[in-house]
C-alpha cells in the first residue's frame, strides 16, 4: 500500500515544518502567563487556575457571541502593558509555535493596543521584537529553528 494513501498521526504532522501566515500575538498567551501578569498587576481573571482559565477562552471562542469572544482580549491585552510582559509573551509565542513546527511565522499585533500604561508604540513594538529574537534563540537551543516577524496592524477605532 502507498504511503500517500495513509492518513499522517498528529505526531507526524506536528513535526512537519509549517508556515504561519496569519497569527494574532494577542489572541494565543499561555493561560498560566496571563495569570501570572494578572496576579503581579492586579488584573482580576474568570478563573486563576490554568485549566480552568484556558477552557474559559476556548467556550468564549466557541460561543458564537462576538461580544463574548472580544472580551477574551480585554484580559490579554491589560496583562501586554509593561516591556517585560510584552518581551514575555512575544519569547513565549516563538518558541510555543517552534515547538508546534512552524519554521516560519508572520505573527500580527496592534501596538496602540499596548499603550494603556505609558508605553510608547516605538517601545511596544521594540520589546514584541525583542521577545521574538529571544524566543527564536531559545527555540534553537530546543532543536527547533524559526523565524518570528512582526506585521503591524492599525485599528480603525484608534
Amino acid at each position: 500500500m502507498s504511503t500517500l494513501n495513509k492518513i499522517p498521526t498528529p505526531d507526524q504532522i506536528k513535526r512537519l515544518p509549517k508556515a504561519l501566515l496569519h497569527d494574532h500575538l494577542d489572541g494565543g498567551l499561555r493561560p498560566q502567563t496571563i495569570i501570572d501578569i494578572a496576579k503581579e498587576i492586579g488584573h482580576e481573571l474568570p478563573s486563576y487556575d490554568a485549566t480552568e482559565l484556558a477552557e474559559w477562552f476556548r467556550a468564549s471562542c466557541d460561543s458564537g457571541s462576538l461580544v463574548r469572544y472580544l472580551e477574551t482580549f480585554a484580559h490579554t491585552v491589560a496583562v501586554m502593558q509593561r516591556t517585560e510582559d510584552i518581551v514575555r509573551v512575544a519569547r513565549e509565542c516563538a518558541i510555543d509555535l517552534a515547538r508546534d513546527g512552524v519554521v516560519y511565522a508572520e505573527v500580527r499585533m496592534a501596538p496602540e493596543l499596548l499603550t494603556e500604561k505609558g508605553l510608547t508604540l516605538s517601545s511596544a513594538i521594540e520589546a514584541i521584537l525583542e521577545g521574538f529574537r529571544v524566543g527564536e534563540v531559545d527555540a534553537k537551543s530546543e532543536g527547533n529553528i524559526i523565524r518570528v516577524t512582526l506585521l503591524l496592524c492599525g485599528m480603525r477605532q484608534n
